[in-house]
Order: C-alpha cells, then sequence, then structure tokens
C-alpha cells in the first residue's frame, strides 16, 4: 500500500469518527434512546443514497474497519466467559432471544435486499428505454 492510499485511509476513517461523535452530540442533545451508531447508519445510508456524501469519500476506510470488525468482538467474548453464572440461569431465555432477534435481522436484511434489487432493476429497464 503506497503512502498517499495510507493517508486516504486515515482521513475516511477520522471522518467516519467524526461523524460518530457528531452523531453521539444529537443523540445526548435530543435525548434520543437509541444507540449513535445506528442513528449513523441511517443518516449516513441516507446521505448515500441521495449522493450527497459520494461512495468514495468513505469506501476504503469502511472496508479497512469492516476487515478488523471481528477484532472489536474479542472483548464481548471475554466477558462471556466471566459470566458463566448468568448464562447457567439465563442461557435458554438468552438463546431463544438470540435466535429470534438474528431470524428478524436476518428477514428484514432480506425484504430490504430484494425491494433495492428491484428498484434497482426498474431504474435500469427506464434507462434502457430513454436511452
Amino acid at each position: 500500500m503506497n503512502n498517499s492510499k495510507f493517508i486516504k485511509i486515515i482521513i475516511q476513517i477520522l471522518i467516519l469518527c467524526i461523524l460518530y461523535i457528531i452523531f453521539q452530540k444529537i443523540i445526548y442533545i435530543l435525548n434520543i434512546p437509541i444507540p449513535a451508531s445506528v442513528l449513523g447508519m441511517v443518516i449516513i445510508s441516507t446521505l448515500l443514497i441521495t449522493n450527497i456524501i459520494p461512495l468514495h469519500w468513505i469506501e476504503d476506510g469502511a472496508q479497512v474497519l469492516i476487515k478488523i470488525m471481528p477484532i472489536m468482538f474479542v472483548p464481548d467474548g471475554v466477558a462471556l466467559v466471566y459470566s458463566g453464572a448468568m448464562l447457567k440461569d439465563n442461557g435458554l431465555t438468552l438463546l431463544f432471544l438470540l435466535l429470534i432477534s438474528t431470524l428478524l435481522v436476518m428477514s428484514i436484511t432480506a425484504l430490504t435486499s430484494i425491494a433495492m434489487q428491484k428498484n434497482n432493476s426498474k431504474s435500469i429497464e427506464v434507462k434502457k428505454v430513454e436511452g
């Protein structure tokens, strides 16, 4: 990786971090009961879809963050090891909630993906007819 690409990635990650801090402040000021990361995903997705923020402004930095994301789960895994008593008492309930939430996320993701693909194919058909 050359120096200019490395600097570009660092700047993009800094942009994402600054946006996250802004979203945290918005949530604090407006007292919204959702995590800043969720608000950030919604706002950034909206800005990307509407082309207010071009994808190339954050793409490389986001890809680097996605590649290192598994490392972020290590502390949670270690915390589970120390929570053995809680898992022993509530393990089945937690497993049930985990399965239900996973199915909901997968279903909503699939439906969203299908809707976006249909929308995209319609816009391609319109462009072919116009062009």
